[in-house]
């Protein structure tokens, strides 16, 4: 009984499924710490990061971090706002037959 549940459990982790995972855990009396720390080189190794924290943000329905250039100008001060003046009629074409 307990390959069937970690077989299913090591499923939703790969499915990013995290929310889902946590019910199982929950109603089953599923030891989630103990077969995470077992599972870390296998099924609970992330392999793309991007995917991974987009379901996360999915899954629980929290907002995407919103961040403007004032923001980080404000937290950084090595930043400042440049404006590009580049236009194509000043980029010159050297064309040769």
């Amino acid at each position: 009984m307990d390959i069937i549940l970690q077989r299913h459990a090591r499923r939703l982790l790969v499915a990013h499924q995290l929310k889902h995972l946590g019910y199982f855990a929950a109603t089953l009396d599923f030891h989630l710490v103990e077969w995470l720390a077992k599972e870390r080189p296998r099924a609970a190794r992330i392999d793309n990061f991007i995917a991974a924290l987009k379901n996360l943000h999915t899954d629980f329905a929290w907002p995407y971090p919103h961040c403007t250039l004032g923001a980080l100008t404000g937290a950084i001060p090595s930043i400042q706002r440049k404006t590009s003046h580049t236009s194509l009629s000043s980029l010159r074409l050297d064309i040769r037959d």
